[in-house]
Order: structure tokens, then C-alpha cells, then sequence
């Protein structure tokens, strides 16, 4: 009998255990999965400014730019920067005729998409060509309203190797046919690697945002005709 006794508490560590593995393994799933998913699927559509006229068309004929923060002098940072560049290496080349700069506009002292049009027209692109997407707060946010608000079925979108992969998987998911244009990453190997190991939660995240809890952008708004924008679309409105 008392063999018996003893093997009861023996018995329910043993369920911990299990149970504390498996809670390991579903956290690691959790964690990973995404991440693998989202980079299975974009590979096909992930191509180079060179190769990007192969993807071109006259149903694709927008370049969705990704912000990525500024400078403390209000410049576009160098991430930010070289997405840029590709952008308007794709307009250079005739691949599009509308560059949309999507980006951070949350207060009147931090504006990322005029800087991120400045750089580009400084790079030969007419200021009438690049649009203004003030609410791009979330690489969710940006590939809805590339869809809902500007009207585009069909794009391409812009930003570095680690990221393009759940910016490619948003837009799909928003209903949008995607391809992926890769811009050059200028910073150093090291502060390459932590971003692409944050891609592992940022990937989780966008998942849980996009699946599960079904999140919308945070803002919306009236649409706008690409062709004949009005003018908050092209420059920021001067403060009252």
C-alpha cells in the first residue's frame, strides 16, 4: 500500500513535465512557424530591382515604399533610405508610373512620408507621381490601404530581404497580388541578424493581428483616385 501511495505524486510530476514540453514545443511552433510560413511562399515573388520589370504590367503599375523611420536630423534613415532608392529605380525604369510612400505621420512633428518623397524627388521622381500614405503605422495597416483607400489590386511593394516576406503575406491576405522588390541593406552584418531574428515575433504577431484577431488598419478614410489625387495626397497640409 505504501508503494502505492508513493507513486501518485511520482505520476503527477511526470504530467507536468509532459506537459511543460509540449508547452515548449507549442511556444517554439508558435514562434517559428510563421516566420518558415511566410518565407516558403514569398520566395517565388521576391525579386530584384533588375528583374522587377519581368513582373511589370499595366495592372501593376504602382510601388508601395515602406517606412523605416528617420534620422534625429529628419532624414530617412539608411534602411529607409535604400528603400527608397529602389523605388524610384523602378520608376526610373519605366516598371511603374505611381510611387506610394507609406509611412508614420502620428504627430505634426514626426512626418516620414514627406521626408521619404523629398528623397525621392531628389532622386528624379516628379513630385506629382508620388502619393502620401500618412497611416502607414503598421506594415498591416499599409497593405490594406494600398487596397481599400488607393484602390490597387495589383503592386509591387519595397523593403529589405528580412522583411519583405510578412509584408508580401499582409498583402496578400489583403487581397492584393504582390510582388516583392528587394532593396539593399546598407547597415552591418550584425544589425542585419537582429533584424531578421525579430522577424520571429514580428512574423508571430502579424500572424495572430491578420488570422486570428482579424485587425483592421487604424485608420481608413475616403478612397483616393491614384490618377487624379487630391492635393493632402501629395503634400502634407500646412498646420493651422
Amino acid at each position: 500500500m505504501a508503494t502505492s501511495r508513493n507513486a501518485k505524486p511520482k505520476l503527477g510530476r511526470h504530467r507536468i513535465r509532459r506537459l511543460m514540453r509540449w508547452s515548449v514545443f507549442a511556444g517554439l511552433l508558435v514562434a517559428v512557424l510563421p516566420f518558415s510560413l511566410f518565407r516558403l511562399f514569398a520566395r517565388n515573388d521576391m525579386v530584384t530591382v533588375a528583374d522587377a520589370m519581368g513582373r511589370a504590367g499595366p495592372e501593376r503599375r504602382v510601388a508601395l515604399v515602406l517606412g523605416a523611420g528617420l534620422s534625429p536630423d529628419g532624414k530617412p534613415s539608411t534602411v529607409l533610405q535604400a528603400r527608397i532608392e529602389s523605388g524610384a529605380a523602378l520608376y526610373r525604369a519605366g516598371a511603374v508610373t505611381k510611387i506610394v510612400m507609406s509611412g508614420d505621420n502620428s504627430t505634426s512633428v514626426y512626418d516620414e512620408v514627406s521626408a521619404m518623397k523629398d528623397a525621392a524627388e531628389s532622386l528624379g521622381v516628379p513630385r506629382e507621381d508620388v502619393l502620401l500614405d500618412y497611416a502607414g503605422f503598421r506594415t498591416l495597416d499599409s497593405c490594406v490601404r494600398i487596397q481599400k483607400v488607393f484602390g490597387q489590386s495589383s503592386i509591387f511593394v519595397v523593403s529589405q530581404k528580412f522583411h519583405l516576406p510578412r509584408a508580401v503575406h499582409l498583402c496578400r491576405w489583403a487581397g492584393v497580388d504582390v510582388v516583392g522588390v528587394i532593396a539593399q541593406d546598407p547597415r552591418s552584418s550584425g544589425r542585419r541578424r537582429t533584424s531578421s531574428i525579430r522577424e520571429f515575433p514580428a512574423s508571430s504577431q502579424a500572424w495572430l493581428d491578420a488570422h486570428i484577431l482579424r485587425k483592421g488598419p487604424k485608420f481608413l478614410g475616403t478612397t483616393i483616385d491614384i490618377d487624379n489625387p487630391p492635393p493632402e495626397a501629395l503634400e502634407q497640409p500646412l498646420a493651422g
